[in-house]
């Protein structure tokens, strides 16, 4: 028991160095997900709690939630993330959390800004293990300070993902225009960028909502 109590504080201590947000993802204390010991993504190499298993995920998972409490807590998990990382104070995050669960008591929803859902989308990226360019992720965040090469700096734009928001689209000639705006700006320059574009989420019980039947228009050979 003395060694696995061990283990979790150093854990935690590892997290507490992370300069960036985790969220718990519902796994009690400890974050259900970690960066990694690549520096490139995380200077402190966070690790993962070993009770909590191989993929983060624990027994104490949250399990018995109404989807509406599921909504107000990740909602309330990413804004703790997004304002530690975007530095806002605590009045600012507060205010926007109270604002987020007017609109959920009235809607049974809420819109996230355009602001919070690229730093999302950047956020996932960071957060994905499998992708050799996550590293990349910061650029959009924190612009080149961490490049130490560059080449045609002109012409070359940071790999930063970006999100085209099209969440207004109404029509299938919407959603052709977006795909023709996110090919034009990945094709810009001699180096293919990562866009990303966002229509509008289906609304709470039921089936309405844009959808998009391919997986990528770009696909790339490695």
């Amino acid at each position: 028991m003395a060694a696995n109590v061990s283990g979790f504080q150093k854990a935690i201590a590892s997290v507490s160095r992370c300069p960036f947000g985790h969220g718990s993802v519902g796994a009690g204390p400890f974050p259900g997900y970690v960066h990694g010991k690549d520096s490139k993504i995380c200077p402190a190499g966070c690790t993962p709690d070993p009770a909590l298993g191989k993929y983060g995920k624990a027994s104490r998972c949250v399990t018995d939630e109404a989807p509406l409490e599921t909504l107000v807590r990740e909602a309330i998990e990413f804004q703790g993330l997004y304002h530690r990382e975007k530095g806002s104070s605590e009045e600012v995050k507060q205010a926007r959390i109270s604002a987020i669960l007017d609109e959920i008591r009235a809607t049974g929803t809420y819109t996230h800004t355009f602001d919070e859902l690229q730093h999302g989308a950047r956020v996932a990226w960071r957060n994905a293990p499998k992708c050799s360019n996550r590293k990349f992720w910061e650029d959009g965040v924190h612009g080149h300070q961490n490049r130490t090469t560059r080449t045609l700096d002109d012409e070359v734009p940071a790999q930063e993902l970006n999100l085209l928001d099209y969440r207004h689209a109404e029509t299938p000639e919407d959603m052709f225009q977006a795909c023709l705006e996110m090919l034009e700006k990945a094709t810009l320059t001699c180096v293919t960028t990562a866009n990303l574009v966002c229509f509008r989420a289906q609304t709470p019980g039921t089936q309405d909502g844009p959808r998009v039947w391919n997986t990528q228009i770009i696909r790339f050979a490695g």
